[in-house]
């Protein structure tokens, strides 16, 4: 597995925690105007589906806030960062 490029690094703000939310599965928790950066993650549960994980910080560059998720059963980390987005839009509203 190749590692990330530094032009690439660059472009998608300098962090591999703003990747997670410009290039990867928790696009939801973008916010327009905020540099977010976040990690999604799922934990395996033994009586159903995954648990749903999601941790974010904006602006990523000088954290004002941190936003953690978990939803039961809740599939993927994908899920709980759409909900963290929803968060960081009524934060910064």
């Amino acid at each position: 597995r190749r590692g990330l490029s530094l032009a690439r690094y660059e472009i998608i703000g300098g962090t591999p925690l703003r990747g997670c939310v410009t290039i990867s599965g928790a696009k939801n928790a973008a916010v327009a105007g905020y540099l977010v950066g976040g990690k999604t993650g799922t934990a395996q549960n033994s009586n159903g589906c995954d648990n749903a994980l999601f941790v974010c910080a904006a602006p990523i560059d000088n954290p004002e806030i941190v936003v953690s998720v978990v939803i039961e059963q809740g599939y993927s980390g994908s899920y709980a960062a759409l909900t963290a987005g929803r968060v960081l839009a009524q934060y910064y509203k």
